[in-house]
């Protein structure tokens, strides 16, 4: 048998989802703590609303092209996905607080201790969310920071002959697109400024949709490993059963030859007047064996 902390299996995760302020529990004891953090959430999800609030209206109040028409509402779905999910997390805060305490708490259903087969299916799920963990966020970090190198890397020299005879001012390039009434960004330090501001709504984005998005993945598959432990439970049922007749049957080879004859006669005696009752009990145990089975399974099923 062995011991495994359970608690340890969302670790990573959770610190994933305190960086990107959607952290279900309260970070310290300390009031002031939870209140500054508090206030870190809210900053960003007024940020992710702010940049999504001007798309609708450049869509309704300004004559666009088809093509910038079907780029300006993809660029609105992103957006609004994005903040679903970090505005999930702030709303349903007590679901997923629950959510966390009902997945540790199922682990250890059945006890803390496990055999070596248990052990083995919780190690082994463990070191594959944690892989899964570091690949989702290790590829939106990747595309948001590839946002912000690329305005760093194009060259302005090519497009600034064209515009430079032009009515508009010349637009220097920013991580992405945004459509609010904006400055002159041919200039320092305006230019500046914006692109601090699309670059930090870049990577706060990309970490935060790779945190909650592997957060979720591994919710299920920490569910599904506990569905392979009531698999084995359901097996070790028979088992134990076995075992218990088993010993049943050694502790009546201890007995005297005289006493089991006598208990014999005594059992047939009690069969040849009781059979409808043998069946009774019979399908009594089987339907009681039978309801733990299924409360077993519903117990389980609770969690998704």
């Amino acid at each position: 048998m062995k011991s495994i902390n359970v608690r340890e299996c969302l670790n990573l995760n959770l610190k994933l989802l305190t960086f990107c302020s959607v952290y279900p529990n309260d970070i310290s004891s300390k009031p002031h703590i939870n209140y500054i953090y508090r206030s870190y959430n809210a900053f960003t999800i007024f940020l992710l609303c702010f940049t999504s609030m001007g798309i609708p209206s450049w869509l309704i109040f300004t004559e666009y092209p088809l093509e910038e028409g079907i780029e300006v509402m993809s660029i609105l779905i992103t957006q609004f996905r994005c903040l679903s999910r970090f505005l999930t997390f702030v709303i349903h805060r007590n679901g997923i607080k629950n959510l966390i305490s009902n997945l540790y708490n199922n682990f250890n259903v059945h006890g803390k201790t496990f055999n070596e087969e248990e052990s083995c299916i919780i190690e082994q799920t463990i070191t594959k969310c944690r892989k899964i963990t570091k690949y989702y966020v290790g590829l939106f970090c990747c595309t948001g920071i590839s946002m912000v190198l690329q305005p760093l890397t194009a060259k302005e020299e090519e497009n600034f002959d064209e515009h430079f005879n032009s009515t508009t001012h010349f637009e220097r390039p920013l991580p992405f697109k945004t459509y609010f009434p904006k400055w002159n960004i041919s200039r320092s330090p305006q230019y500046e400024m914006e692109y601090v501001a699309h670059s930090y709504l870049a990577l706060v984005e990309s970490f935060g949709i790779g945190s909650i998005d592997s957060f979720c993945v591994t919710i299920l598959m920490y569910i599904s490993c506990q569905f392979d432990l009531l698999c084995i439970s359901l097996k070790n049922i028979k088992k134990n059963a076995l075992k218990n007749i088993n010993n049943q049957i050694s502790l009546d080879d201890t007995l005297n030859p005289k006493d089991i004859i006598e208990g014999s006669i005594i059992i047939q005696k009690y069969r040849s007047n009781s059979t409808v009752t043998d069946k009774t009990q019979d399908s009594a145990m089987t339907e009681t064996e039978f309801t733990y089975i299924v409360k077993c399974i519903r117990h389980h099923q609770s969690m998704l």
